[in-house]
């Protein structure tokens, strides 16, 4: 519509009733392959830790920051 009709960015917007941000979004890539990967070698080799001490010492080395991930990742 933009380019065809020769309409600005707002109001071609406005008449399909899209957001700006919604149009521009970028999805951002998915790490969860090392964090799952490091979560199995851990369960293996301490059965008995849980997932709040897995996070806990993912959380210092810097790979988590959201418990619920790591919890749906350790359910994996």
């Amino acid at each position: 519509m933009i380019e065809q009709h020769d309409l600005r960015d707002r109001a071609a917007y406005r008449l399909v009733k899209l957001s700006r941000l919604a149009y521009r979004y970028q999805a951002v890539e998915n790490y969860d392959g090392q964090l799952h990967v490091q979560l199995n070698r851990l369960a293996t080799d301490y059965p008995r830790y849980g997932y709040m001490m897995q996070h806990s010492l993912h959380k210092t080395d810097g790979l988590v920051f959201n418990n619920k991930r790591t919890y749906r990742l350790y359910t994996e």
